[in-house]
């Protein structure tokens, strides 16, 4: 869990409770549920009631447009939190003198590449994350059906993982590997 995550998901946690509470509230009450006098009694307090009736011809407009950008806002929230390439914070790569700043997706491609490059393997994505100081990469393959897992491992482990942690010159790159297999080729047990 990323520095970001740490606040966005407590506050998005507060405000979608408040907001089922709300919602959860009104519902019952519109039914009945503390008492009938309460179901029947509008739920705005009467100044808002009444601003809102004065200006109906350009406040349900507004309202609509808000809603509109707040669900596109909510919905490239969830996107960048759930896509595999999501941006994230720059790693740090010392060189002599110089600091070099690398996006995480570059890292992330180049390791794809390195994988895809095995005619085992027909699909690799991945995304990294920078956990306090270290890396972290969660990576989804796709596999042949008669890959040999273990020589797949070492691979990955010793190979990829090495080249990408001693390009990013960091401590140990801790992975996570999904590996999924393509659909049969029609072969069959006997």
């Amino acid at each position: 869990m990323n520095r970001s995550d740490h606040l966005d998901r407590p506050l998005l946690g507060i405000l979608s409770l408040l907001l089922m509470g709300f919602g959860g509230y009104a519902l019952a009450r519109s039914y009945g549920a503390f008492g009938n006098t309460q179901a029947h009694e509008p739920i705005l307090i009467e100044r808002v009631r009444t601003f809102i009736g004065h200006n109906d011809n350009w406040f349900w407009p507004v309202a609509f447009v808000v809603a509109l950008l707040i669900a596109y806002l909510g919905y490239r929230l969830l996107l960048a939190k759930l896509s595999p390439s999501a941006p994230g914070q720059d790693l740090h790569v010392r060189q002599g003198n110089d600091d070099i700043h690398v996006r995480p997706s570059v890292v992330v491609d180049a390791i794809a590449n390195d994988l895809t490059r095995d005619h085992h393997i027909t699909h690799a994505r991945g995304r990294l994350n920078q956990i306090d100081a270290d890396p972290e990469l969660d990576l989804e393959i796709t596999i042949a059906d008669d890959t040999d897992l273990e020589q797949l491992r070492v691979r990955i482990e010793h190979e990829i993982l090495d080249r990408a942690q001693h390009a990013m010159e960091s401590t140990p790159l801790h992975a996570h590997v999904t590996i999924a297999l393509t659909r049969p080729t029609g072969r069959q047990l006997s």
